[in-house]
């Protein structure tokens, strides 16, 4: 099973990024430019990999206590632009505040420690968690984009579950699967 750990969004919240993704759409007809359904938009906090299925209980359990010990989150997002930053564009992003970012970035580190007690093993990012939501991919690292994309755009959402998600890769992208949702409790 090919796993993740994500914050997933609600509709209202999907419909706004839905109307800002329909105000960028045009600027890139022409390039092979593909867009993420509404579907597939969440915000990925720990990617796994692949996972044997024994591992499940003890994924499920560590997301379970991490998500108990914090409160639900204020997710903010400040705009639409090129991902990853500083490198040739090779996405559109929906970026989240800095605020968001640090506090995403401890639920992660708590997240990541607690799957390691249990002997989970994934490959751990070690640099600091950047919050964003991916929009559109391109085919390749294109020249004679639109020279900056950065629309500001204010989203908020409060986030209430950690969910645990497969990923199926399929020759069209991949699609998600929710397998279990934990909510935050804020118990610690």
């Amino acid at each position: 099973m090919r796993l993740f750990i994500a914050i997933n969004l609600p509709e209202e919240t999907k419909d706004m990024i839905e109307e800002a993704v329909n105000k960028v759409q045009p600027l890139f007809s022409g390039y092979p430019a593909r867009f993420l359904s509404r579907e597939n938009w969440h915000l990925t906090v720990t990617f796994l990999g692949y996972q044997p299925p024994e591992a499940l209980v003890l994924i499920q359990e560590s997301i379970k206590e991490t998500a108990a010990r914090f409160n639900p989150l204020k997710i903010d997002f400040e705009s639409v632009s090129y991902g990853p930053p500083d490198k040739p564009a090779r996405m559109v992003w929906l970026v989240g505040a800095r605020k968001t970012s640090e506090e995403l970035n401890g639920l992660k580190i708590k997240l990541e420690e607690t799957l390691i007690e249990k002997g989970i093993k994934f490959q751990k990012e070690n640099r600091p968690f950047s919050a964003h939501l991916t929009l559109v991919r391109f085919s390749g690292i294109l020249g004679g984009l639109p020279d900056k994309l950065i629309t500001p755009l204010s989203l908020s959402f409060e986030a209430k579950t950690l969910d645990l998600m497969e990923s199926h890769l399929k020759r069209s992208g991949a699609e998600y699967e929710k397998i279990a949702k934990f909510d935050f409790k804020g118990l610690c």
